[in-house]
């Protein structure tokens, strides 16, 4: 009698992961996170965690500032008066809380489906076989730094006794916090959405592209940098023009 040497054959297909174990490899083996979304691209959590708590700490932030003092620090750049004294009754807090929260709750997850728009147009133009789904859960998984980013400017608001804090206060690890120092001025907004959340999300983008992919630094750059690249040089170039008028 022979006994069968017949095995189950190994699968190569990762086994779905927890939200607790995507979000960790998000921070520190992303390239375990890739081969998971690789599989089973999901994306509701992440995303549902990240525009819900970025517009908590909006309605936090809009709750307990000095609203009358923020509104003066926003009119210090105004120089006719009577342009001033109009957003002066413009201004609400109300308001700005409404925009604040379309930002949070339906822009920002937008810009996430148009980026995704864009990387699934150019898997279908270079022959990569990847869903727009694969590519959506890809790009808002990359954004997942700035679930730590909304740590540190929650805590800039915790520890305000008197209100008295900026917007550019609660993200303190942008490019105007850490090196510009920029306290008013036409340049103030870009230089505050440039930030290391930014930068950690780019790089964490490029190198889902090369998991997936196989194209060299170079390509993987240029395809994860196009899209902000193209955003972040129009708003200066408006900017400059502005400055030189």
């Amino acid at each position: 009698m022979t006994t069968s040497n017949t095995r189950t054959p190994l699968s190569l297909t990762p086994e779905r992961a927890t939200f607790n174990a995507l979000f960790s490899r998000a921070i520190t083996e992303p390239r375990q996170l890739f081969a998971s979304l690789d599989a089973y691209p999901t994306w509701l959590a992440p995303l549902l965690l990240l525009t819900l708590s970025t517009a908590a700490v909006s309605a936090w932030y809009y709750s307990v500032v000095d609203f009358d003092w923020l509104k003066e620090q926003a009119l210090l750049n105004i120089a006719d008066v009577n342009v001033r004294e109009t957003a002066r009754l413009a201004i609400q807090r109300s308001m700005l809380l409404t925009s604040a929260l379309m930002h949070d709750l339906l822009l920002m997850p937008l810009g996430w489906a148009l980026m995704a728009l864009y990387l699934f147009g150019v898997s279908k133009l270079l022959a990569f076989n990847r869903s727009f789904r694969q590519w959506f859960a890809l790009v808002v998984w990359s954004n997942m730094p700035h679930f730590l980013l909304l740590v540190s400017g929650a805590a800039q608001i915790l520890l305000s006794t008197d209100g008295q804090i900026s917007t550019s206060q609660v993200h303190p690890l942008s490019l105007n916090q850490l090196v510009l120092q920029l306290q008013s001025g036409p340049w103030i907004g870009l230089a505050e959405a440039v930030d290391v959340g930014l930068i950690w999300s780019i790089l964490l983008l490029a190198l889902g592209v090369r998991s997936w992919t196989r194209r060299s630094w170079p390509s993987r750059l240029a395809i994860a940098l196009l899209p902000p690249f193209i955003v972040s040089g129009g708003w200066a170039l408006v900017l400059a023009q502005g400055v030189m008028q």
